[in-house]
């Protein structure tokens, strides 16, 4: 990474923005496990749509837009090193989705969502309760809006109230 170069008359090739690089490359791996998980699924045709066409469609997207941001990485500089991994977010976001994929079946989207974004907001010390909770009652209720009723998906609603 020095002024010198080791080949005249071509310029060096060096990551300017190791967090842009190492990104990049988490979403291409993310893309290239995503299209081995549903390459069995048939794909179909566009007259009719097999289940395995937009799985492969958005991992394909997102291995192109992976490389897009690897390439990115070698021309634009960022923030230099990589800072040390913000652990309260990750273990309260992990958490959440463990406690939404355990809760949603026995208590409903009724339930499982609002305790989900509860459990998510506990990633960020500056969430003001107010926020957080009429942020989690408008997208409970836009959730099940869209997965109960626009896409018809067999998610229990209140299993424990309505039954299934």
């Amino acid at each position: 990474m020095g002024t010198s170069n080791p080949t005249p008359g071509r310029p060096e090739l060096s990551v300017k923005s190791w967090q842009d690089f190492i990104g990049g490359c988490t979403v291409v791996v993310a893309a290239v496990f995503a299209l081995w998980l549903g390459w069995k699924l048939p794909f179909g045709s566009f007259d009719g749509i097999g289940p395995g066409m937009m799985p492969r469609a958005v991992a394909l997207l997102l291995g192109i837009l992976g490389f897009l941001l690897i390439l990115a990485s070698f021309l634009n500089s960022g923030e230099g090193a990589i800072g040390s991994i913000a652990w309260r977010g990750l273990i309260f976001v992990l958490a959440a989705i463990v406690v939404f994929a355990f809760s949603v079946r026995p208590l409903g989207l009724l339930v499982a969502a609002p305790i989900t974004i509860l459990i998510s907001s506990l990633s960020n010390r500056e969430s003001k309760p107010v926020e957080i909770i009429a942020f989690s009652i408008a997208m409970t209720v836009v959730s099940i809006a869209l997965f109960k009723f626009v896409l018809q998906l067999p998610i229990p609603l209140a299993p424990w109230l309505l039954g299934y």
